[in-house]
């Protein structure tokens, strides 16, 4: 009995390790960005790009959602940031 718990939790240790490690992929992302929930795609967006260099449309989208974080903020009244 305590073998086969041993065995249910190395393979629970697995799944959680390979489900960390998988990697953001752009067609999964590009569906955020075109609903707009720029504020839900930027962490995976900036995970992206840390892997993946060559994606033109990526930093596009990275702009766009800086030029959204920028157009919210009041400059006059946030002058620590």
């Amino acid at each position: 009995m305590c073998r086969k718990g041993a065995l249910i939790v190395a393979f629970l240790l697995l799944q959680v390790t390979f489900s960390i490690a998988q990697k953001v992929k752009y067609k999964d992302l590009i569906e955020l960005l075109n609903a707009k929930q720029y504020e839900m795609a930027e962490p995976f967006l900036k995970r992206y790009l840390k892997e993946t260099t060559d994606n033109a449309s990526a930093y596009l989208y990275m702009g766009i959602i800086y030029q959204e974080k920028s157009l919210k903020n009041d400059i006059l009244k946030q002058t620590e940031g």
